[in-house]
């Protein structure tokens, strides 16, 4: 386990577990309390950790496919799901008291083309900063895109807030099966409590900026993203004591490249080609 701090944060990453991110915590006066939520202590794979990486495509792949690419089950679901990076040993790349860099070759052999990612993660005082890179090590083109998926705490007092322009529905499998226009059973502009039900959708069009409020843990959580991850995905169980909120560079299940609208579809990359994002969690203490 490799451990970052700074003066307001601590953060752990597992590289054998997909490089994911175990757990954060952020200092309340004396205390220390949970930024990031894993589901287990002892997590036997990146989905019981704080926080993994999608690479090199978010959620589910409609009819496993990967734009011409058929994929495998890699999971005891039907569809492919979050890629392949989260199930493989990355290699540490960089390391110092407040910074990490990761990396992942992956080959033909193993999945259905070759690419590499690497994530590079920086603590500087109540902020965290996150730079996540995907390449094309194919000799063709590929479709490719990422996602950060976060879990968070889920307490009665939490509070979330983010814009975006439609909501996609939940169908069979877990895959949307069409967009909406937001209404108030689900959007949080104005901020509002976690809902109490199930909840596992992407919001599309969002603008980037997501705040979460805690204050039964004392702070407030900014999560700010570039113009790469425009696609929200939410995810609420009512029987967790987490929630996540995963920006994504695609729709979820929207693997294809040229997706029918408004789908935001993968990026097709050319052998050589890279596709950056940046992400940076900022906490502020509640008064």
């Amino acid at each position: 386990m490799i451990k970052l701090s700074s003066s307001e944060l601590r953060l752990s990453v597992l590289p054998q577990l997909g490089a994911a991110v175990h757990s954060m915590h952020y200092k309340v006066g004396d205390d220390w309390v949970p930024v990031f939520q894993p589901g287990k202590e002892n997590p036997a794979s990146a989905l019981d950790c704080g926080l993994f990486w999608m690479s090199p495509f978010a959620n589910r792949a409609r009819d496993n496919r990967l734009g011409a690419h058929v994929l495998k089950p890699n999971t005891a679901e039907p569809l492919a799901l979050h890629g392949a990076a989260w199930q493989r040993a990355w290699t540490v790349a960089e390391c110092s008291p407040s910074h990490c860099r990761l990396a992942l070759e992956v080959g033909a052999g193993s999945f259905a083309y070759a690419f590499a990612v690497a994530v590079s993660l920086t603590l500087k005082g109540a902020e965290l900063t996150i730079q996540l890179t995907i390449a094309n090590r194919d000799r063709t083109p590929v479709a490719a895109g990422f996602g950060v998926h976060p879990y968070f705490p889920r307490r009665p007092s939490t509070r979330l807030q983010f814009r975006a322009e439609r909501y996609w529905l939940e169908g069979a499998g877990h895959l949307p099966t069409g967009a909406v226009a937001m209404h108030p059973d689900v959007d949080f502009a104005n901020g509002s409590p976690l809902p109490m039900e199930w909840r596992n959708n992407c919001n599309s069009g969002w603008d980037g900026r997501a705040e979460i409020e805690q204050p039964d843990l004392g702070y407030r959580l900014i999560m700010t993203a570039d113009d790469c991850l425009r696609e929200l995905m939410l995810f609420v169980d009512p029987q967790l004591d987490r929630f996540a909120l995963e920006p994504q560079s695609h729709t979820s299940g929207a693997t294809q490249v040229n997706p029918e609208p408004p789908a935001t579809g993968t990026t097709l990359l050319y052998p050589g080609d890279r596709l950056e994002t940046r992400l940076v969690f900022r906490i502020e203490p509640l008064n």
